[in-house]
């Protein structure tokens, strides 16, 4: 049987190990562009935009959809495993793509992990991608699927592997139109709190998920249980 797609019978991996910043590129392969990293730039040579769809029409009535746009968020790579007690691991990254101001979507990347590094060392956030053959998923009604994938206003999500369905960086002279998308916020204007109120109204907002439109003053170095990573 085919595997949906569903979370349900996965849980996080941890890290297997710890690793410098500075041993990143080594660990996943963003050294420099690999046989196959020059293989799918080569297919992409032959991208026209016959066939895609925008993502504001993307619904469960069609089976598999190509699309264009902007990488507004990224998660992983990371592997699961089976809770069923199997031991058996995949190996995922997942992305949200946006080609207009209302429209975004989720779409996770599955395969091998050298397929899965790859993928991630690739793409990031800011990219244009195409997504060809994408496998379109209703959106699981099961709360623990959706807890930790960013909020899209699509009904669909978007699922690519190994063997069905490609990303590639995008490379058409319209990719420059994508880079505005960068700067809308994803919520309405008024759907934001201020820090100034968060901090006077802080105890009434405990436990409430809010979202906060700021500039970024500072970022540190990422650390995992004490360790740097």
């Amino acid at each position: 049987m085919a595997w949906l797609g569903r979370f349900d019978d996965f849980k996080i991996a941890p890290p297997t190990k710890t690793t410098g910043l500075g041993d990143f590129d080594k660990t996943f392969g963003c050294g420099g562009r690999t046989t196959a990293q020059n293989q799918r730039a080569q297919m992409l040579k032959s991208s026209n935009q016959a066939g895609y769809i925008n993502i504001c029409d993307i619904s469960s009535s069609v089976n598999h959809v190509s699309i264009i746009g902007v990488i507004i968020g990224k998660d992983g790579p990371k592997s699961v495993v089976s809770k069923r007690g199997t031991g058996s691991e995949r190996h995922l990254v997942s992305f949200t793509i946006r080609d207009s101001d209302v429209a975004f979507i989720n779409l996770t990347c599955w395969g091998g992990e050298q397929y899965i590094k790859m993928i991630a060392c690739e793409l990031n956030i800011g990219d244009v991608v195409d997504v060809r053959d994408a496998q379109v998923q209703t959106k699981s009604n099961n709360p623990a699927d959706e807890k930790f994938r960013p909020w899209t206003p699509s009904p669909c999500q978007l699922i690519t592997g190994e063997n069905q369905g490609t990303v590639f960086p995008y490379s058409g002279l319209d990719i420059g139109d994508y880079s505005y998308l960068m700067q809308i916020p994803t919520r309405p204007a008024n759907d934001f709190y201020t820090l100034e109120d968060i901090q006077t109204n802080g105890m009434s907002l405990q436990g409430e998920h809010i979202h906060i439109l700021a500039v970024v003053k500072q970022v540190k170095e990422l650390y995992f249980s004490g360790y740097f990573f």
